[in-house]
Parts: structure tokens; sequence; C-alpha cells
């Protein structure tokens, strides 16, 4: 940080997520990059989920895709989302995204693009990416995954069970199927990309255990990966830090919630204060 900067400094992050019935994880996703200091987001979902999404922070700036009404994402990506996509430093997709055909195909669109920003892929966007190999196929080194045991399995086409039996050939396996960073979330949390040593967390935060919280941790990694992109291995690095700050803010809910309680958006809220210790 310096005297001298503004809201573009610290980055510009996209959240694509959120249809109806499922908006809270956007907002979450959006939250979680504000707290954790990037300058600007922007939620874009199906138009008839932008105020869910919003959820009365005027903060998060949203781009509703297709007619009010509309409950589906774009087989094409709309000329207003392409603009604001390369405005951007960083992408977050799937919170809340869903994973009907529509999904698949906005997935697939948002791929294709040429020169798109690095992407922190969550929830939804994983098991969409899991069921297609040629969307896989379209990771780079710039990218991250961010799955829990669930959806590691499904990526690696193997049994839940397998993944938790051992979690660090899980970890190995995935950084082996893709070039893109991994977080492999859980009681000690891991992080590993190619070539880059593997990042173990060392703390069972109970406080994080709950629905909302891996979308705050999207939303935290997006953040850090817009403010790291010059680094030759921001993902990586994005990736170990986020992860630190997440388990951080969870140690600090824990002070007031020895018995859990806390609630997803108190978790994003605490991230600020967690980048102080």
């Amino acid at each position: 940080m310096t005297a001298a900067s503004y809201k573009n400094t610290y980055g510009h992050i996209l959240v694509m997520g959120g249809r109806p019935g499922m908006c809270g994880a956007g907002h979450l996703a959006a939250r979680g990059a504000l707290r954790s200091g990037a300058g600007l987001v922007t939620a874009a979902m199906p138009a008839a989920g932008e105020d869910q999404v919003r959820m009365g922070w005027p903060e998060i700036m949203t781009l509703p895709l297709g007619d009010p009404g509309n409950r589906d994402w774009p087989a094409q990506l709309p000329d207003d989302l392409r603009q604001r996509l390369h405005q951007c430093r960083a992408l977050i997709i799937g919170p809340g995204m869903g994973r009907g055909q529509d999904s698949h195909a906005f997935l697939a669109a948002l791929l294709k693009e040429p020169e798109r920003p690095a992407c922190v892929f969550d929830a939804d966007a994983l098991m969409l990416l899991a069921g297609d190999p040629a969307l896989l196929a379209a990771l780079g080194p710039g990218d991250i995954l961010t799955p829990h045991p669930g959806e590691a399995a499904a990526l690696l086409h193997c049994p839940g069970s397998a993944v938790q039996q051992d979690r660090m050939a899980a970890l190995k396996a995935l950084c082996a199927a893709v070039p893109a960073a991994i977080v492999l979330k859980g009681a000690g949390t891991l992080v590993g990309q190619r070539d880059c040593p593997t990042g173990l967390s060392p703390l069972d935060v109970p406080q994080l255990a709950m629905g909302g919280s891996g979308d705050v941790l999207a939303g935290c990694t997006a953040a850090l990966l817009a403010r790291l992109q010059e680094s030759p291995r921001a993902a990586h690095q994005a990736a170990c830090l986020a992860v630190a700050l997440h388990a951080a803010a969870g140690r600090i809910l824990a002070r007031t919630h020895p018995h859990r309680g806390n609630v997803a958006g108190e978790l994003a809220d605490a991230l600020p204060q967690a980048m102080t210790l």
C-alpha cells in the first residue's frame, strides 16, 4: 500500500455466480473479495438474481445478464460482459452458478475467450470441469481450483473416501492433471501446483465448517491473485496466502463464537482484521 494508491491499484474482480435460489454464494464471494482489499468488485448473474446477489451492499456492482426475470446463463458471452471481463484482473466463477446445460455452455464460452484474466474456479464450476475433459484442458497456470474433498473426488473420478484417506496423493494427482494451482480444502488444507512447494495449513478451525465459507475463500483468493499477478507464481502464492487469511479470520471468530454459530458473512468481515495479525 502507498499514499498514491487508488481503487484500480488493488484490482477489479469479476464474480460470475449466484443464480436464483443460490444468490447468497455469489454475494459471499463478492463480499470476501471486497473484505480482502479488492478495489472494485462486479458480480454478474442471470438478471432475476441481481437484487439477491447485491443484498443491500452498494459496494458490489452488478451486471445482470439477459432480460429482467431471466434465470439462465447465456450460451455466449454478451458484449457488456466481455468488456467488463477484460477490465478485470481476476475472475471468480462457480459459487451458486448451478450445474445445468446453460451453466456448462456459459463456462465453455468463458474458457474460449482470448486472453481472459486468471480465474478462481469454485463450487459448481468445479463439478462442470470434472464432467468435461475439454474444459479442463483450457485451464492455465494462472488459474486456481478450490475443491473440497467431494469436488476433488469428482475431478479425479474416484470415491470421496479415497481423497480423505490420502490427501497428499490426491493433491499430487490433481496437480498432475491440470497446470492450475490447487487448494484442497478441509482440515489441514493443502495447496499445490506443478513445480511449486506444497503448502499445508496446520490449523483445524471449526468456525470455517459452514455453508458459504468456501465462497468467502474464493473471493479472498481472487483479491490476492489480482494483487500478485506480476509474480511468476501468482496463483500458488495467492492460494497459500488466502488459505492462511481465511483460517486466521476463523480463529478471530472463535473468540466470540467458541462453540461455532458464526455465519459466513461474519467470516468475510473478519478478513481485514486477519490481515493485521
